[in-house]
């Protein structure tokens, strides 16, 4: 700048004339200031008194918002990583046992329970019924005559003792009612009539059956069909003909009469004497299949 005395140059930041000594006014540095902030390197709000830049606002907040948004970011990833670990390491396995510790499911068939039968013969039927029930068997019973079974007593059972069967399966019990009583037997003069004719008149009972009521029941499985139009007495029949088939006797003398009709029949053997091992796969077989349809007839 130039003295305003003597006109020389002086420094700008000379306070007194070098030359005259005259006390120069110190001029400021001034900014320029553009008015179009497109151009302009700071606007005015963004400059303070002193020329220096003021921290913008916006810049707070943006920085805010990123430390908020990491924070969230944070705790979500957090998050996820508690529940994919439960998940992974025995979570829904936990959840898992104890429904099925609360809700039991039905056995598959794959995995149902065989129970082998025990002997029900020669026990009382209360016995008999009480020992299969406690097992979980159903058991459905049979009347019949029996000379060589007390009344009250388990002839026999089908199944058979040994075999296995589901639980819930039923189990019928044959339960003898006493030897068979007849009209002789009631009536002492007519039995007396009978065995004095008997003895003076012997005569050989007259075979006049010929055919099986089933003929192959000892060489197939029957079904459904075999037993159409079958009723129940002759189910009976049908079923111990099998038996007689072996030369078994019996003690129901309405059976008996009718196989000593049969050309076919010799019995031999008394009914405590017969082994049933004598009979064969389809033998055993269908007699329990005929004897559970004589139930669903009666």
């Amino acid at each position: 700048m130039k003295c305003t005395n003597c006109n020389r140059d002086v420094e700008n930041t000379a306070k007194f004339c070098p030359n005259c000594g005259t006390k120069l006014a110190v001029q400021e540095e001034k900014t320029e200031i553009f008015s179009n902030s497109e151009f302009a390197p700071y606007a005015p709000g963004d400059i303070d008194e002193f020329g220096n830049e003021k921290p913008k606002k916006h810049k707070k907040a943006l920085a805010a918002i990123i430390i908020i948004g990491a924070i969230l970011i944070t705790a979500m990833v957090v998050f996820a990583a508690v529940v994919l670990g439960n998940t992974c390491t025995g979570g829904s396995a936990t959840k898992t046992s104890d429904a099925s510790s609360t809700a039991p499911t039905a056995p598959s068939t794959a995995t149902k329970l065989m129970i082998e039968l025990p002997d029900a013969c020669g026990k009382t039927q209360q016995q008999a019924t009480e020992e299969l029930e406690s097992l979980g068997f159903n058991v459905s019973i049979i009347k019949q005559n029996s000379d060589t079974v007390e009344s009250g007593y388990v002839i026999n059972q089908s199944p058979r003792a040994g075999n296995t069967a589901e639980a819930g399966a039923a189990v019928i019990l044959s339960v003898s009612i006493g030897p068979e009583v007849t009209q002789a037997e009631t009536d002492p003069e007519t039995e007396t009539e009978t065995e004095t004719e008997t003895a003076s008149n012997p005569t050989q009972i007259e075979k006049t059956i010929s055919t099986y009521i089933i003929p192959d029941s000892n060489t197939r499985y029957l079904d459904y069909s075999d037993l159409e139009g079958i009723d129940g007495d002759r189910l009976v029949l049908a079923r111990n003909e099998i038996y007689a088939r072996h030369g078994r006797l019996f003690d129901s003398k309405e059976l008996q009469d009718y196989f000593d009709k049969c050309t076919w029949y010799n019995g031999t053997i008394a009914p405590n004497d017969f082994n049933e091992s004598t009979l064969n796969k389809y033998e055993r077989a269908n007699i329990d299949f005929i004897l559970q349809k004589e139930l669903s007839a009666r």
